[in-house]
């Protein structure tokens, strides 16, 4: 700014001016900006407001009631397990077959194959349909595990689901046992 008509003090009065005055809309901009940006973010604000209050509504309710829940789980699956051992029971006395024999057939012959379940059910007809689940080491030693069950168990048929031999290691396996004889 150089206005040589212009006398220092009012120069420097000008100057002073200009910056206040600068400085005035510099501050202004920067006040709506942060206004429009507030007025934005505040939607976003509200729902993870809400979002979280509704978590720890979940999450106090289900802690709240934890034992509750688990005692009435327990007693569904007590009732379903009475009721099962009821009908093997039921079963047993009316087959030669028993399901100890069966579990210790299956053992005996199990190898390095972990079994994690064995289930024995009866059907209408009397004959019973033992399903074995687990995970084998190898296909090989699947294949030799189902062909041991089929000697160990000559009366039945082994079914051994093709799909399942698609692995070469750690196989699962679900095998159903059908026996021929009631």
């Amino acid at each position: 700014m150089r206005h040589p008509l212009i006398p220092t003090a009012e120069k420097k009065a000008l100057h002073h001016e200009y910056h206040v005055r600068l400085s005035i809309v510099f501050l202004w901009t920067l006040s709506v900006v942060g206004v429009i940006g507030i007025t934005a973010l505040f939607p976003a604000f509200m729902y993870a407001s809400v979002e979280e209050v509704s978590a720890l509504n979940t999450v106090s309710s289900s802690t709240k009631q934890p034992h509750a829940a688990e005692v009435s789980h327990f007693k569904t699956e007590l009732t379903l397990s009475k009721n099962t051992a009821n009908s093997v029971l039921a079963g047993i006395s009316t087959s030669t077959l028993t399901i100890s024999d069966v579990i210790a057939s299956v053992v005996a012959v199990r190898g390095q194959n972990s079994i994690s379940m064995i289930a024995i059910n009866r059907t209408t007809s009397g004959k019973a349909l033992i399903t074995i689940e687990g995970i084998a080491p190898t296909r090989n030693m699947l294949l030799a595990f189902k062909e041991s069950i089929q000697a160990a168990l000559s009366d039945a048929t082994v079914d051994l689901p093709l799909e399942q031999l698609t692995q070469v290691k750690n196989v699962k396996f679900s095998i159903k046992v059908r026996s021929s004889t009631p």
